[in-house]
């Protein structure tokens, strides 16, 4: 059985499709975990309504505590060998759970599969960038980076960690070995072959999550964000893996990374089954007063996890790009964001905090090795106390942001 968790917030304009798209799948071995996390429009009764006509469909709800808090319960209810996650206002193709129960991968801790942009105003789904514009396309901040999604789909179009090394590759390991490739069996729609990971080669796969880049120069799969992939449930519990509830952006990458560093092999099968709307109402494009409190809690708590597996110095290089990409992301989207009401005095208090920071100062001693020139000039400003260009390069760097 499969396992399709679905948090539910306000999406009564999507969640006839979202759930539509399930039900149709031509596998049908699965349960549906719809889980209201306290919608104040008709979402609670659209779900109820499909809980009621369709048994493998079932309905919870809580008050409103945000998506992990959400996914968790749909966790805790679950009772399929894999778990699939999708957000409400995106929807899937009718082979996605038959390709994630097929033989073929059933040896596999951990399945990824390809996105497609779909706009809400076009009357079918029309495959459209796939993998390199990604559900909750994230942003670095900086002209020149490439696209990276760090969280689920639209649920977390605000969590952005856009890494600059997504585009040149700089800080990646390399793999002990090339992946095994083998056809793709039981995926007769699509010609290109899945790639097989397994043993040391799932180190190359952990660290794109803290620095995102190619798999290959076709495919470059979002590590960051829990949809468009299946997670087995069995792992899941051994490790009482959940989202951190006090982690209210970049909770997927956090989720991710504790996964991945117990999965011992995975499969990334190169066919589009998930598509993601794109909304003009992202809140990555709103003010977050927390957002400085929440980063430091995000950088913390991926560092502790990867001590805690005896990961870090093996991925020390790649955690100090991430906690630079962390730092930029602040100083654009908070610290000197032109939406905030700070004076400039509060806004330079903040940047000598931030200073202060051991994870930040450890990361700063690879500033001119990692991450592309606007992003190594704007930390290099941070770091010399020249606050006044600091704040200018992030304003120049949120302004092209929004015009993207």
């Amino acid at each position: 059985m499969i396992s399709v968790i679905i948090p539910v917030y306000n999406a009564e304009p999507y969640l006839n499709r979202c759930i539509d798209s399930v039900l149709a799948s031509a596998y049908s071995d699965f349960e549906i975990i719809l889980v209201n996390d306290g919608s104040t429009d008709r979402s609670p009764d659209i779900c109820r309504a499909y809980a009621e006509n369709d048994i493998r469909v079932v309905f919870l709800s809580q008050e409103n505590r945000g998506v992990s808090s959400a996914r968790n319960l749909g966790l805790e209810a679950a009772r399929g060998e894999w778990i699939v996650f999708l957000d409400s206002d995106d929807f899937i193709t009718d082979d996605y759970l038959s390709l994630t129960a097929d033989k073929a991968y059933g040896q596999q801790d951990l399945i990824l599969f390809r996105f497609a942009k779909h706009a809400s105003s076009a009357s079918r789904p029309t495959p459209g960038e796939t993998d390199s514009s990604l559900p909750g396309a994230a942003d670095s901040g900086l002209p020149g980076a490439a696209d990276s999604g760090l969280s689920g789909a639209t649920a977390c179009a605000d969590a952005v960690h856009l890494s600059p090394d997504f585009a040149t590759g700089s800080d990646g390991i390399v793999p002990d070995r090339a992946p095994n490739v083998r056809d793709g069996q039981g995926a007769d729609n699509f010609s290109e072959k899945a790639l097989l990971y397994q043993g040391g080669e799932m180190l190359d796969l952990i660290s794109r999550i803290l620095v995102p880049r190619p798999l290959t120069e076709s495919c470059s799969p979002d590590f960051r964000t829990p949809c468009a992939r299946a997670y087995r449930r069995s792992l899941i519990e051994r490790y009482s893996i959940r989202f951190s509830p006090d982690i209210r952006i970049g909770e997927d990458l956090l989720f991710n990374l504790e996964y991945q560093l117990r999965a011992k092999s995975c499969a990334y099968v190169p066919k589009t089954v998930y598509f993601y709307d794109i909304h003009g109402d992202s809140s990555s494009h709103h003010f977050n007063p927390g957002l400085r409190q929440n980063h430091g809690r995000l950088l913390e708590a991926v560092r502790e996890a990867l001590e805690k597996n005896g990961m870090f110095p093996r991925l020390q290089r790649d955690y100090c790009s991430y906690a630079l990409e962390n730092l930029t992301y602040v100083l654009i989207r908070e610290i000197f964001s032109p939406l905030s009401t700070r004076k400039y005095r509060e806004s330079r208090r903040l940047c000598r905090e931030m200073r202060r920071s051991p994870l930040y100062r450890q990361a700063m001693r690879q500033n001119l090795s990692t991450g592309i020139l606007p992003r190594r000039i704007l930390v290099s400003a941070f770091w010399l106390r020249c606050y006044l260009l600091t704040a200018l390069i992030s304003r120049v760097s949120y302004a092209w942001l929004e015009r993207r």
